[in-house]
């Protein structure tokens, strides 16, 4: 898992993807311009053209993916200009994950197989999926573990 913020861990009662669809509309513009720095206003911009949404919750949003450390703020001629701490990628797989822990229980093989993806693959990307769902099998192993260990210790206090 990531260590970049506290995106990748969903708050109670938040998506499980830890991101909220305008939080996705939004990186997802900003990661379209290639590294490139962006303002709120021509984030802005581009949103309208799409649907309602006012500036300020743009701005806002912006400030929250800079706390949850998939974008960096700097100021420049006055104004806040945005660009990506995190790369497409890395977010996507997460958000993968997530779902796949809420939903398939880590089951990586019933997920792929339910998202038509296992015919689609060939035997190296197979093999990569299969290694992925040994990775967090362990993964769920060490955390059942400690969990029961942590169960354990508090019971002989």
């Amino acid at each position: 898992m990531n260590d970049q913020g506290a995106w990748d861990r969903p708050a109670r009662g938040t998506s499980v993807s830890g991101l909220g669809s305008l939080e996705v509309e939004i990186l997802t513009a900003v990661w379209d311009r290639d590294g490139n720095d962006t303002t709120t206003h021509e984030i802005h911009d581009e949103l309208l053209a799409q649907r309602r949404v006012a500036y300020a919750t743009v701005s806002l949003v912006l400030k929250n993916l800079v706390r949850k450390g998939l974008l960096v703020r700097d100021r420049q001629r006055g104004l806040f200009a945005y660009r990506p701490a995190v790369a497409p990628e890395l977010v996507a797989d997460e958000v993968l994950d997530a779902v796949v822990t809420a939903f398939y229980r880590g089951r990586v093989a019933a997920a792929a197989h339910l998202l038509g993806l296992a015919s689609a693959l060939d035997e190296q990307q197979l093999e990569q999926l299969r290694e992925r769902a040994r990775l967090l099998q362990s993964e769920a192993s060490a955390l059942h573990v400690t969990s029961r260990e942590a169960k354990s210790s508090d019971a002989k206090r």
